[in-house]
């Protein structure tokens, strides 16, 4: 314990297990400087505004990864009051494909299935980390509404044979969005759609025309989104759940 409390303030990557006794004991004692630390990382790592979350790298970078390292996340910030992480936890939780291959950023989160929210996640000691179930519960529920919205916010534009007033191509702009919205909705919808980056998109035969009216919609869908992530949840909005933490 005495290396971990010794080099915190160098960033290191530290165990998950240390950073939750920062966060633990830095509570239950006083420790200011210690909760201040574990709060950094844990805010680093799960952010509450979309311009934190554009820029999240690939891999945790405050906290070394480990099986169910999710689920023990979204556990310790319950038990220690940390509300404004879960938004986020909770997204990642509910994402269908493990290690979603392109997900934007944060992959080093996405171990989320259907079933671990139910079953657990195994650690690397062999145990379960496991949602309680009211969580299990708000996650699902807050994967539906995230799939119905996503429609009619970040992927808006893919409702119009012509995104655009000012279409150059109607014909060929129709078929590109006709099969935009097989790739998007088949097999099945996923809830990561809902913050996907416009770079992501394979839109390259659109006109551009289309492609400037349909970036916009897409852009301010994905701040939507964003907006009513807690919402989706069961949490008020972002700037009250910063409030709660305690």
């Amino acid at each position: 314990m005495r290396a971990w409390i010794r080099d915190y303030t160098s960033r290191v990557i530290l165990p998950f297990s240390a950073v939750a006794a920062m966060l633990r004991l830095g509570t239950k004692y006083d420790f200011n400087h210690l909760r201040t630390e574990a709060l950094y990382r844990l805010r680093a790592e799960f952010p509450s505004t979309l311009q934190e979350w554009e820029f999240l790298p690939s891999e945790y970078t405050h906290m070394q990864n480990q099986g169910g390292i999710l689920f023990d996340i979204v556990n310790l910030a319950l038990e220690q009051g940390l509300f404004s992480i879960l938004p986020v936890a909770y997204y990642l939780c509910i994402q269908d494909i493990v290690g979603f291959y392109y997900y934007q950023s944060s992959t080093h989160c996405l171990k989320g299935t259907q079933d671990e929210i139910f079953n657990g996640q195994k650690r690397d000691d062999g145990t379960l980390a496991t949602l309680p179930p009211a969580v299990q519960r708000v996650c699902v529920l807050g994967r539906e509404k995230i799939l119905v919205e996503q429609a009619d916010a970040t992927l808006a534009w893919l409702d119009n044979e012509e995104v655009s007033g000012e279409c150059e191509n109607s014909l060929e702009c129709a078929r590109v969005c006709t099969n935009l919205v097989s790739w998007v909705w088949k097999p099945m919808p996923e809830p990561c759609r809902s913050l996907e980056k416009w770079s992501m998109i394979p839109k390259d035969r659109l006109c551009l025309a289309c492609i400037e009216e349909a970036s916009k919609i897409h852009e301010a869908g994905r701040q939507k989104m964003w907006d009513m992530m807690p919402l989706n949840f069961g949490f008020p909005a972002w700037d009250e759940l910063k409030k709660l933490d305690r």
